[in-house]
């Protein structure tokens, strides 16, 4: 398998300096989906995570699961013009690598590594546009799609859902929050395409009166969806994120 060097030339690797200049000593409490829960949330924490920087102000995030394994490494790099790089490395409860990111946050351009036994097994670069190339275990030479198959397709018409949810909100303009609500709603998608759980994912960003109507119209969506398929091809359940904007 070639992973041709052309997937890099999106990316300006930074010289990255571990050596610590300040660190936060707060513990942030975390969900399954990573996002900030309140201290007091025993039920849904799973996550620790820890914010430091570098001497050239490049923001390390570090996130613990609860038994204190490296989980997740986000490094957020100062931003330069049309530039600015976020990289993401994630593991397993071994502490192997399952995959890395390279984003660039001011055009949404990035390179996904997947690994299987600290191999490199599969890429996906996106380069604007819903243009990707895709490549896995066994094959030669990328493939250039309109979807990231590694992540659940959806086969609904995202016009249908926006549909859906303007006539079946149902909040009046009276009722409508003073400041914006940002709600996400994580589902689960099977291997086998289906819809097996789904979650308020970030609880803290929103008022529960309005992520509970949210969620319940999540819920009662007859979604329809093709699974995600790992760096070999294969079908696997995995979660996504719905996001829903509220306000006046």
């Amino acid at each position: 398998m070639k992973f041709n060097a052309i997937f890099m030339l999106f990316f300006f690797t930074l010289p990255w300096k571990e050596n610590i200049l300040k660190a936060q000593q707060q513990v942030i409490r975390l969900n399954r989906h990573y996002y900030e829960i309140a201290p007091n949330d025993s039920v849904h924490h799973s996550f620790n995570k820890l914010i430091s920087y570098t001497p050239d102000s490049t923001q390390i995030q570090r996130i613990f699961s609860l038994n204190n394994k490296i989980n997740r490494i986000i490094r957020t790099a100062k931003p330069k013009e049309e530039f600015q790089e976020q990289i993401t490395e994630h593991y397993d409860p071994m502490g192997k690598i399952q995959w890395k990111k390279t984003l660039n946050l001011v055009n949404g351009k990035f390179l996904t590594t997947y690994f299987f036994d600290q191999q490199q097994v599969g890429q996906v670069l996106y380069e604007g546009g819903n243009n990707y190339l895709i490549i896995r275990s066994g094959e030669e030479e990328p493939m250039m799609t309109y979807e990231n198959d590694f992540e659940p397709f959806l086969i609904n018409s995202k016009e249908e859902w926006r549909n859906y949810l303007s006539n079946h909100l149902g909040i009046k303009p009276s009722e409508m929050p003073a400041n914006n609500q940002k709600i996400i709603v994580a589902l689960y998608v099977t291997e086998s395409g289906e819809v097996s759980e789904v979650e308020w994912a970030n609880p803290l960003d929103a008022e529960k009166k309005y992520a509970d109507r949210f969620l319940e119209l999540v819920k009662n969506w007859d979604w329809k969806f093709l699974p995600a398929q790992n760096a070999f091809g294969i079908p696997e359940g995995k979660w996504i994120t719905i996001p829903f904007n509220l306000g006046q």
